[in-house]
């Protein structure tokens, strides 16, 4: 399998996860909405960089998809063209996942920075994402930098080269992040929400609801649209704002995180805000693992760190040993969530997956089987990395 059929089987594998992991219930009691054509707006896609007139045209302006992203975008080229450069594009990755895994250990700040010139797109916005949520005040004059060189060359109608482009939404989401670094409760909600042109957090929580309805719709475009959508992309990063402020001790329900609660990933991670990490990782993999349980972000558990992987490996290695204990022959046990399991693994980069992964192939189950290959595959050429931050 060359590189390419790689990354389509990786982005197959992903998209599953996407389209399956959302089926959130729909939050009662929700705010008045302020506008309903401005969240009309937020829940679907769009395709003009116009720059925005009104309140509602600014807002808008969100779901705007630029060539550069975002992740849900898979337009852009292969980022490299020779096997030197697919060596090369392997290593910055790499090095970008190891550092993320460590920066609660140390500031990691200045080493992902440059990452903001990478010519990969898809680690570009990553490394917005992670400066973001690092909440650095040193990434806030390069992120601020980037953000008024776009918005000035739209407006005297100028076309950056791809390299040099970075879809606003991720650099304003994390912009907000660094800006709020100080605050805390309501107040600091509150100020991301502003960066990205929405009032307050309460239109946030307005957002979730019309998300989560927009997420149960039994067409599946709908739902897909709503997948790629930057409501996502601003819901997940309130998820994550939440998470690490619970971490903090501070009370996020009181916060109304129930609200945005509207699909079983986002569920999973608010609760796990409160638990120490250990406790975090062991849910997740019980809840891949258990008959009531379900498919998981791979890139969340992976990006909790190294402890994260040890335990995902501990757990295959003891499923292998006690496969009627984890009930792997039921009927859809696949469906649970072991498709995810074997995909976390094979982006770990650990070597003791391999052999692993190469024992779920002999399951006579064809589901498990197939997964576990196809998974296995991504292993042994190295593509498979988690997409973090998540």
């Amino acid at each position: 399998m060359n590189s390419m059929n790689s990354k389509k089987s990786k982005m197959a594998m992903a998209a599953m996860a996407a389209v399956t992991a959302v089926g959130g219930v729909l939050i009662a009691g929700a705010n008045r909405m302020r506008s309903e054509a401005v969240l009309d707006n937020l829940t679907r896609t769009a395709n003009t960089e116009e720059p925005a007139q009104t309140e509602a045209a600014t807002l808008d302006n969100l779901m705007h998809t630029e060539e550069t992203g975002p992740a849900g975008n898979h337009k852009e080229p292969r980022p490299y063209i020779n096997e030197m450069d697919r060596k090369a594009w392997l290593a910055r990755n790499q090095h970008f996942v190891k550092l993320w895994l460590v920066r609660h250990e140390r500031d990691v700040t200045d080493e992902i920075i440059p990452f903001l010139k990478e010519p990969d797109p898809n680690l570009r916005e990553r490394a917005v994402r992670a400066l973001g949520r690092l909440e650095s005040a040193e990434a806030e004059a390069p992120l601020q930098a980037i953000l008024q060189r776009q918005q000035e060359a739209r407006q005297k109608r100028e076309n950056l080269k791809r390299e040099e482009r970075i879809p606003e939404l991720p650099l304003k989401l994390a912009l907000g992040r660094i800006r709020a670094r100080d605050l805390k409760g309501k107040a600091k909600l509150d100020e991301v929400a502003k960066n990205v042109d929405l009032a307050s957090y309460d239109q946030v929580l307005q957002l979730a609801q019309r998300f989560g309805v927009q997420i149960r719709d039994k067409d599946a475009n709908t739902r897909q649209e709503a997948i790629l959508s930057s409501a996502m992309q601003i819901l997940l990063e309130y998820i994550d704002l939440l998470h690490m402020m619970g971490r903090q001790g501070e009370n996020i329900q009181a916060l109304g995180s129930d609200r945005l609660a509207v699909v079983p990933g986002f569920q999973m991670r608010l609760k796990g805000a409160t638990m120490p990490v250990e406790q975090e990782i062991k849910m997740i993999l019980d809840h891949a693992t258990s008959p009531q349980g379900g498919i998981f972000p791979e890139s969340y558990l992976l990006g909790l760190g190294p402890r994260a992987i040890e335990m995902l490996i501990q757990r295959l290695q003891d499923i292998q040993r006690n496969p009627e204990k984890y009930n792997l022959g039921a009927p859809q046990a696949i469906g649970r969530g072991y498709d995810h399991l074997f995909l976390g693994a094979a982006m770990t980069g650990d070597p003791r997956v391999i052999p692993l992964l190469k024992q779920f192939e002999k399951y006579p189950d064809p589901n498990v089987s197939g997964y576990a290959q196809q998974a296995r595959r991504l292993a042994e050429m190295g593509e498979a990395f988690p997409d973090v931050p998540a």
